[in-house]
């Protein structure tokens, strides 16, 4: 009996240990710096046909904006107008897995950031690179990743063209200091 309430007990603790660990937000692969090269940051980065869409910071900061709507008429102008409102996005603030960091180095960008991982209820990091063509246009070598749990099931090669907006989000988020 007294072997059993032992058990019971590490069993207990180690419960608690995972369900701690989890939570913890990892460590991104690479420190913050600030940008000063010639990549245009004045309004968001967007592929095609998915409208997929990021704002880059000169402070390093990457804030992923998500997808856009197919209700967003006319396309990215659509982005630029929701994020015109601050109580449009104010909860992305919370969320970890919309935030990252950016580097560059001669003609390659290379992100980091954090992964939502509901399976175990934290974030894990993730980091991709990509191909700067001119001040307006990367392609990035984009992992699509359902889950920590599996390796990414395939490489996108996504295309991203700037798009110049007068609204941009904030970089400030306590994710990344």
């Amino acid at each position: 009996m007294e072997t059993r309430n032992i058990f019971k007990l590490v069993y207990v603790f180690g419960i608690i240990i995972l369900l701690t660990q989890c939570h913890a937000t990892q460590k991104l692969h690479f420190s913050r710096e600030n940008y000063k090269g010639t990549l245009r940051l004045d309004g968001v980065y967007y592929n095609k046909p998915n409208q997929m869409f990021m704002f880059l910071y000169a402070n390093g900061v990457r804030f992923v904006g998500g997808i856009a709507s197919d209700s967003w008429e006319p396309g990215v102008k659509g982005i630029e107008e929701f994020y015109s409102d601050t109580s449009n996005y104010k909860n992305s603030y919370n969320l970890p897995y919309r935030w990252g960091i950016y580097k560059v180095i001669n003609d390659e960008v290379i992100f980091s950031g954090w992964l939502s991982y509901y399976e175990l209820g934290g974030y894990a990091t993730y980091t991709y690179n990509g191909k700067i063509l001119n001040d307006t246009t990367l392609v990035l070598n984009r992992p699509e990743i359902y889950s920590v749990l599996e390796p990414p099931r395939k490489i996108n090669i996504d295309t991203f063209y700037f798009y110049p907006c007068k609204y941009k989000p904030d970089s400030t988020n306590k994710w990344i200091k």
